[in-house]
């Protein structure tokens, strides 16, 4: 368990690199996010249908559930 004054071998505290460590992987998996989305409306068969999401009453339920 790490606490969070505590400082690594570069000097620099563990909070800040967990913090990097953690905003570097929301972006990566945001972009990751993105290149799926992409891909599943250029393909013939996607892996997932994302055109049904055009539908309100879809989205809707789905989005209750």
């Amino acid at each position: 368990m790490m606490v969070r004054g505590s400082k690594s071998l570069t000097g620099q505290s563990t909070f800040y690199i967990q913090k990097k460590v953690g905003l570097s992987g929301l972006i990566i998996g945001g972009a990751d996010l993105v290149l799926f989305i992409i891909s599943c409306l250029l393909k013939r068969q996607p892996l997932l249908v994302l055109r049904v999401f055009k539908s309100a009453d879809f989205t809707r339920g789905i989005v209750a559930s």
